[in-house]
């Protein structure tokens, strides 16, 4: 695991043309296939992808759990070895 300092910049993927074009041929389609207007099926795509970010969060805070956990730990194996 990379430190702070050797950690390569994040990629914030940008979303192309191509993507974008792809993205709303999509949402017409379904747009047409559920007889609703296409903002209602961006208005779906978005609470999709809050129920995603939630879930990655979740996720997130479970593992800095276990890493906390194991870190305590270590501070206590150190403690015990300098009371010795």
């Amino acid at each position: 695991m990379a430190t702070t300092y050797e950690m390569a910049g994040r990629n914030r993927r940008p979303v192309s043309e191509e993507q974008l074009d792809a993205f709303l041929a999509r949402a017409v389609a379904l747009a047409t296939r559920h007889g609703v207007d296409v903002a209602t099926v961006v208005q779906a795509a978005r609470v999709c992808e809050l129920r995603r970010a939630n879930d990655l969060r979740a996720d997130a805070g479970d593992i800095l759990d276990d890493q906390l956990a194991d870190f305590g730990e270590m501070l206590r194996a150190w403690a015990g070895l300098a009371e010795e």
